[in-house]
């Protein structure tokens, strides 16, 4: 993969880094929001708790990510992250059409122990973002005879993957784990993520 797209990232999420900054100057929240059963985690709100909901609107406004879509002829789009789990968070793209709503992009991340056999008697855990599931797809798109489905495939894909690698390895980063760990489903998924991860 190289470094393609990789500038673009690298400033988008120094943007962000700085808007989160700001974001909290003004930002305040209710003992009941920051203390968990008597636990106190001021980050249950946040995504991957990182990122509030605030910032990431903002940065989709910034770059013009519905616009992108809908000059994609995918109109509509919204999105939302469910944090029920603290320890697996879902982020969902949509777009409506006719009063339905189909699914763009459905990530679900988890930070996880990884546990590396060093040598006969030791071993180093390290801690990984694991994509637990990764879906992207143009739901008006149809399948053609030069690009049929692949395994797994419910419509064509949204030509984004690149652009999606990028934002994991910025996710791992500022969360501040050892890399991003994947455990592809299919085989075509794997070819697709081995131009960027190492097989174990």
């Amino acid at each position: 993969m190289g470094i393609r797209y990789q500038k673009k990232y690298d400033q988008a999420f120094r943007r962000i880094a700085t808007r989160q900054f700001q974001a909290t100057r003004d930002f305040t929240l209710s003992e009941s929001d920051i203390v968990n059963n008597g636990i106190f985690d001021h980050k249950r709100h946040l995504f991957l708790g990182v990122y509030s909901p605030a910032v990431i609107e903002g940065m989709f406004e910034r770059y013009g990510v519905k616009t992108y879509f809908e000059n994609k002829g995918i109109p509509n789009v919204t999105w939302h992250i469910n944090m029920n789990d603290p320890y697996v968070h879902r982020f969902i793209l949509l777009s409506e059409r006719d009063g339905i709503k189909h699914k763009l992009i459905e990530l679900v991340l988890q930070r996880k122990i990884l546990k590396l056999h060093m040598d006969k008697n030791r071993f180093l855990n390290l801690e990984f973002l694991h994509v637990e599931w990764l879906m992207m797809q143009n739901p008006y798109k149809p399948f053609s005879i030069n690009k049929p489905s692949l395994p797994g495939q419910k419509a064509p894909g949204l030509g984004i993957g690149l652009h999606m690698l990028r934002i994991l390895f910025h996710l791992a980063k500022k969360t501040n784990t050892h890399g991003l760990i994947n455990s592809p489903n299919y085989l075509h998924t794997a070819i697709f993520f081995s131009r960027a991860f190492h097989f174990l």
